[in-house]
């Protein structure tokens, strides 16, 4: 308090305050508006009042100037150099901060980059063992695939087969009764043929067309035997058909006085010929029938490979 007294800065500014209030109250008391009515004291306190704004405008003037000057004012040798080394040293910092920032940053790039490698080759272990556990299944597929495609093949060539020898085997059970029918047909032609002669009857020229006309209905049965048992044993017709020359001179019950020309003997010997034939084959058709019908027999086994068209 004792310094601040003796301030003589202090003591300028409590010297204006002093006169600027003695003059602010005298020209409130002096003015011809309210100020004039009012009473001394409250005029010294008016200017007081005035004084102590008038001193805070004024020194806030002067501060605002003294920054303005401190602000815009040249600067010094030394404020430069201050100034500039401040400059730098806040751009070391900086340029440090950004050091170590590229060094976090060049770690962190570094640790993904190791990161991304390692799951690059986790990825690529991986897809490398889904490719082999791929290719494996494929081809155990291509094998399943291939093995179903032998096993169809297997199959339609058993269902085909199995057709065949169903249709083989209805066919069969029909022909097996239309052959015994026809055999019972050619035995009763057979007999008319040969009862009258083997007894020792003679035949005129009229009584042998009778015997040509029977001889057509066997012939006819006969005919459509072979084409029915020619499926249930082999070579049939050529067994039935074909007759060689030394089977005409074998020894006969009936004699050539018994026919009414040389053409009524050989057409006789030929049909007692055939129908020997006919006999000798007849057991091994009707045998080879009933495997097909009820045995499951192809035809083919019993007629070299040939089949029903």
């Amino acid at each position: 308090m004792w310094k601040l007294l003796h301030n003589r800065t202090a003591q300028a500014v409590s010297s204006w305050l002093g006169i600027l209030t003695v003059v602010f109250a005298v020209l409130g008391k002096l003015s011809p508006t309210w100020l004039g009515q009012l009473t001394w004291p409250e005029a010294i306190l008016f200017g007081i009042g005035l004084a102590l704004a008038t001193v805070f405008l004024l020194s806030l003037a002067l501060a605002i100037s003294a920054w303005g000057w401190r602000l815009y004012r040249p600067l010094s040798d030394s404020e430069k150099a201050d100034a500039r080394q401040g400059a730098e040293n806040k751009l070391a910092q900086s340029n440090a901060k950004i050091g170590l920032i590229e060094r976090n940053l060049e770690a962190l790039s570094e640790e993904l980059k190791q990161e991304l490698a390692t799951h690059k080759k986790h990825m690529s272990d991986c897809y490398s063992a889904q490719d082999e556990a791929r290719r494996k299944d494929i081809a155990s597929l291509t094998l399943d695939i291939q093995e179903i495609r032998r096993a169809c093949a297997g199959l339609e060539e058993t269902v085909k087969t199995n057709e065949t020898r169903l249709r083989e085997s209805l066919h069969a059970v029909f022909a097996r009764e239309r052959l015994k029918h026809l055999a019972t047909v050619i035995d009763r032609n057979a007999a008319e043929l040969a009862d009258r002669l083997e007894q020792g009857e003679h035949y005129t020229a009229t009584e042998w067309d009778s015997w040509v006309n029977t001889h057509h209905r066997w012939e006819s049965a006969l005919k459509q035997w072979i084409d029915l048992g020619r499926w249930y044993a082999q070579a049939v017709r050529d067994k039935i058909l074909t007759v060689a020359d030394d089977e005409y001179s074998n020894d006969w019950v009936v004699r050539d006085e018994q026919f009414p020309n040389a053409d009524a003997v050989w057409r006789f010997k030929k049909h007692r010929i055939i129908h020997a034939h006919w006999l000798s084959v007849r057991s091994d058709v009707h045998t080879g029938a009933e495997l097909v019908a009820f045995s499951a027999q192809a035809e083919r086994d019993l007629h070299r490979g040939q089949y029903h068209q």
